[in-house]
């Protein structure tokens, strides 16, 4: 498996990646507003809706390039209010009331957005996305068990977050492995409960939440690797509804390559931050490729996988190896 990490702006450096490269994208952008995340030209403290929107959107177009046609992408992004400056904050030690001045809106007039109204900032995004070609396929919702403390009484707190799928195909043509994600031996469902990020840090305020980065990587990536010569996922052999927790389960190529040897698929956040996705990737067999505008977060972020490689791949594993995986592997579990 490989892990690169590069520092700099988020669409030029897609821009220098290959054409259908990446298996699967797990990201969550930076909320409109929300946070200063310490470089200059950062996406976030644009002054409408519309220009945040516009911006994401066109880093997408690039993600969309070096998406694989049957890839998927996983966005995780919130919403705030109009005017307020963010929507509510976040108290616990190391979140944005701490450590992190929130950007304050500006106090323009908007042509239909009043003081105080949700912005509606997932679906302005979902619907762009659309426009420019992707397919929203599922509109999951990070059902949050353990939800922020917001010091306003004239509304329910908020409690959730949006997770959508895109894809660049249709249903038939895209990889998803509805088998690994399978819950009590039911079909996963758009409910995707869970507590915020444990990795909670001063260095960065909101991490990716570990289980939507896990229930993205299950459903996205296949475990028995991709084919190394045209990138084609792997396929499951034997019946789709056997129990797999105790099961070493076997793999076919998909591909019509005469020497396909599997290789680890590749997953990208464009928006590493300190590289939650990298991390759990190393941990289910995936390579991995993280960029991000803030130097102390890619810094922290290569230690941290150097770290997790060294103890799931031994001491002596080079940065960089190519670990080739077999075609009977140990089911990974959510």
């Amino acid at each position: 498996m490989r892990a690169q990490l590069i520092h700099g702006d988020s669409l030029e450096s897609l821009q220098e990646l290959d054409d259908e490269s990446v298996q699967c994208i797990i990201t969550s952008p930076p909320y409109w507003h929300l946070a200063n995340y310490g470089f200059e030209e950062q996406i976030g403290v644009e002054d409408t809706p519309e220009e945040y929107v516009s911006r994401l959107a066109d880093v997408f177009d690039q993600a969309k390039r070096v998406l694989r046609k049957d890839g998927l992408m996983f966005l995780n992004i919130g919403d705030t209010y109009y005017g307020s400056g963010g929507s509510g904050g976040d108290f616990q030690k190391g979140g944005l009331r701490e450590t992190h001045r929130p950007y304050r809106q500006p106090r323009k007039k908007h042509e239909y957005l009043k003081p105080g109204d949700l912005v509606g900032i997932p679906w302005m995004i979902a619907m762009e996305l659309q426009r420019r070609g992707w397919y929203l396929r599922a509109d999951c919702i990070w059902n949050k068990s353990q939800p922020f403390p917001e010091s306003v009484l004239s509304r329910p707190r908020k409690a959730h977050e949006y997770v959508f799928m895109f894809s660049k195909s249709s249903s038939s043509k895209y990889f998803f492995d509805s088998t690994a994600v399978r819950m009590n031996d039911k079909h996963i469902t758009t409910n995707w409960a869970g507590p915020s990020s444990k990795k909670r840090r001063k260095s960065h305020p909101a991490p990716m939440p570990e289980h939507i980065v896990r229930l993205a990587i299950l459903a996205g990536t296949p475990n028995g690797g991709s084919c190394h010569a045209c990138g084609k996922p792997y396929e499951r052999m034997g019946p789709r509804w056997f129990h797999l927790e105790s099961h070493v389960q076997k793999w076919k190529k998909s591909c019509k390559c005469e020497e396909s040897i599997p290789v680890a698929p590749v997953v990208l956040d464009p928006f590493c931050g300190t590289s939650t996705v990298g991390l759990i990737g190393m941990e289910y067999n995936c390579s991995f490729i993280g960029i991000d505008g803030n130097e102390d977060y890619i810094k922290e972020s290569e230690n941290d996988i150097g770290v997790i490689r060294r103890k799931h791949f031994g001491k002596n594993i080079a940065r960089g190896i190519l670990v080739n995986l077999g075609k009977e592997i140990k089911e990974r579990k959510f």
